[in-house]
C-alpha cells in the first residue's frame, strides 16, 4: 500500500513523503515489494523510502490509536484517528 506521511518542522514548514509499506510478524533482511498490501495482520510496519528499508514496532494498537517504535532507537510516534 502507498502511504503519504506529513510531518510539520521547526521552521514552520510542512513536509509530505509518499513511501510503499507492508506488515510482518518478523524484521526483514530487505524489502519484498511483492507483499505489499498482502497482509493484514502484523507486528512490525516495513517502508521503503529513498532506498533505505526501515521497520517500525507496533507496540500499542486501539481503535482510535497507535504506536510505534523506531528500528533506529527510542523514537516513539503517536497516532490519532480524527
Amino acid at each position: 500500500m502507498l502511504i503519504d506521511v506529513s510531518q510539520s518542522r521547526k521552521n514552520g514548514k510542512t513536509y509530505v513523503d509518499s513511501g510503499y509499506y507492508y506488515l510482518s510478524d518478523a524484521v526483514p533482511a530487505k524489502f519484498d515489494k511483492s507483499k505489499v498490501g498482502k497482509k493484514t495482520k502484523g507486528r512490525y510496519i516495513v517502508l521503503y523510502d529513498y532506498g533505505i528499508l526501515g521497520y517500525y514496532k507496533i507496540t500499542d494498537l486501539g481503535l482510535s490509536e497507535m504506536t510505534l517504535k523506531s528500528s533506529s532507537g527510542g523514537n516513539e510516534m503517536h497516532f490519532r484517528r480524527k
